[in-house]
């Protein structure tokens, strides 16, 4: 195939050029003729198509754009041949029944379905983006959840040192005690309404930790709006989790110096692009970026999306 011989030839230290054999536009346009819902072969097109670049919007000048993307020669795409060599079976009726479950899901809880189908989109995405990528890269996926009861002992070591003869001292420990208690409680929406220097950050953290323990989860996302209050966070969990090697807390922001040799950096930029820590700290406009971004770059792990839902 001509994809095999440019791979071939790139090994070989000839000059090829980047992008110059199309490669997944065929899985595309395979998709399109299998899956007879447009909204659903659109979705698993578009996703396909793009998994190297950046999402397409599914109408452009008024004509369905998978349609237009998917619209070139026998010589430019070798069709029959890439269906010839790989024809993979397509269960409609399953991605049907995923995807009407989703959407009534969706409905049930009274979220906008729109949006939802957007995030849905992002998440298949984000998927095949990361399984590529870690499959180019040879890397294996840690899916285990970690030692919440450690890093808890930890927390709960650092706050005994604290005293409370003050009066602002006793509020402090009664604000964390509450939010200790609320973390028993089944995930939902909660928030922790509490006047600068009543301890937030440290009672938030224990909420955070208690409620990840309890219900098995596998990783805290703190979205903050100000770098400086990033920092303060940062610099705090640092003291506490003192034996950390960098594996635990990741932080994913524009005030991060990045590592100066190649591999450290190299090793950075795929931790921010699967945020795969324990315990990610970023910024609103990251996280923003996160689900709104149509670039392959910009989209972190689904598994943030997928496991909450």
């Amino acid at each position: 195939m001509a994809f095999q011989d440019y791979l071939k030839r790139s090994l070989r230290g000839e000059t090829v050029t980047r992008g110059e054999v199309i490669h997944a536009l065929q899985g595309a346009k395979f998709a399109a003729e299998k899956i007879k819902d447009p909204v659903i072969a659109d979705i698993i097109g578009n996703i396909i198509a793009t998994h190297h670049g950046g999402l397409f919007d599914c109408i452009s000048d008024g004509e369905r754009t998978l349609s237009i993307k998917t619209d070139k020669d026998e010589d430019v795409l070798h069709y029959a041949e890439a269906v010839k060599a790989f024809s993979p079976a397509v269960d409609e009726k399953g991605l049907e029944n995923e995807i009407f479950a989703f959407c009534q899901k969706s409905q049930d809880k009274q979220l906008n379905l729109p949006f939802m189908l957007h995030l849905l989109t992002k998440s298949i995405y984000s998927c095949v983006v990361d399984a590529d990528r870690c499959d180019s890269a040879m890397m294996s996926v840690n899916d285990a959840i970690p030692d919440w009861a450690q890093l808890t002992q930890l927390l709960e070591n650092h706050l005994a040192s604290f005293s409370d003869e003050k009066a602002i001292d006793k509020t402090r420990k009664r604000i964390s005690e509450q939010c200790q208690q609320a973390a028993n409680q089944q995930q939902g929406a909660f928030t922790l309404s509490v006047p600068t220097g009543g301890g937030k950050t440290l009672s938030g953290l224990r909420f955070a930790l208690e409620h990840a323990k309890r219900h098995s989860l596998r990783r805290i996302i703190y979205v903050i709006p100000y770098l400086s209050i990033l920092d303060q966070t940062a610099a705090k969990m640092h003291e506490i989790f003192t034996d950390d090697n960098g594996d635990l807390i990741l932080e994913h922001h524009s005030n991060i110096e990045l590592p100066e040799s190649d591999d450290d950096a190299e090793e950075h930029r795929l931790l921010t692009s699967r945020w795969d820590s324990p315990i990610i700290l970023t910024t609103m406009v990251q996280f923003l970026e996160t689900i709104y971004s149509n670039k392959a770059s910009r989209s972190v792990n689904s598994t943030i999306c997928r496991r909450q839902f």
